[in-house]
């Protein structure tokens, strides 16, 4: 129906472009967000920052680097390389794609660096186990003042259940009480694996 709706407007501008875009990615329609995108500027019309973000969101789904590249140098082209929260949607692209070091050089870049960012790099050195990183950018977090979220925690919780780091994990779980978060499912969860695979089954289970 919104298809229908969508195909009607005799005159389709960005925001209609980005609706659309965006509904086929909910509904994990990757593909065709990406065929969205490319007739949009078929249509004449210019992407937004909202519509890169929903192209690079595309090709992480479908891990299309060829597609991602492309759509990366147009984002250059368009003036966006400054844009956080563009760029901090191209770094969970090449994370995804297995590209964590051409990742890295893009965050390193950012002049200011948004929460997003940072839980997407700390995440993608967890998934390559490259734990030891994964740690030194959390800490590193810390010594710049930035405040991590709840999804940082669970990152990191889930880094020290893969090395088996039971007192850091500890310790790090108490900065997250520090911070004022609340127990919640994610963290339970994270907490529960972190303790067994430490061998604390009887922590986990209380926990559980």
């Amino acid at each position: 129906d919104a298809l229908q709706v969508f195909d009607s407007i005799p005159k389709r501008d960005a925001i209609s472009w980005n609706v659309t875009i965006s509904g086929y990615l909910q509904l994990g329609h990757a593909d065709t967000a990406l065929e969205l995108f490319e007739a949009m500027k078929g249509d004449c019309v210019n992407p937004t920052e909202v519509s890169y973000i929903g192209a690079f969101s595309a090709c992480a789904s479908i891990q299309s680097l060829e597609h991602g590249f492309t759509v990366h140098d147009d984002a250059v082209k368009a003036g966006l390389e400054g844009d956080v929260f563009v760029t901090s949607t191209v770094i969970d692209m090449y994370v995804k794609c297995n590209l964590i070091f051409d990742a890295r050089i893009l965050f390193d870049r950012m002049p200011v660096k948004c929460i997003a960012a940072w839980n997407t790099i700390i995440a993608g050195y967890g998934d390559i186990g490259d734990e030891e990183e994964a740690l030194n950018l959390f800490y590193t977090m810390q010594s710049l003042k930035e405040v991590p979220d709840e999804f940082t925690f669970v990152s990191i919780l889930n880094v020290c259940a893969s090395m088996s780091a039971l007192e850091e994990g500890q310790s790090i779980y108490s900065l997250y009480v520090k911070w004022g978060y609340n127990m919640n499912l994610f963290i339970a969860s994270a907490l529960v694996d972190m303790h067994a695979k430490c061998g604390q089954v009887e922590d986990a289970r209380y926990i559980f």
